[in-house]
């Protein structure tokens, strides 16, 4: 998820890319804290990038796996 962290950022100095791989490393071996959602639920730092980054179309600048989910409307559709 080391790419989710950067959405909507431009390019990262040396050190901050640095500081980000190690915070990246801390969060999967569990001795940082996860990062949460918008909805304040933990992100499962194992997540591949391609599944945790929403699509362009899709892309909200915030993270989560809300692009994942099915739409409420669409859950409580009876047919």
């Amino acid at each position: 998820m080391s790419a989710s962290n950067t959405f909507g950022k431009g390019k990262l100095s040396r050190e901050d890319y640095k500081k980000q791989k190690d915070l990246d490393a801390a969060r999967k071996a569990g001795t940082a804290p996860a990062e949460l959602d918008e909805e304040g639920n933990a992100i499962n730092p194992h997540i591949p990038e391609f599944m945790s980054k929403a699509p362009w179309y899709m892309d909200t600048g915030k993270l989560g796996l809300q692009h994942q989910r099915k739409n409420a409307l669409l859950s409580n559709d009876p047919g």
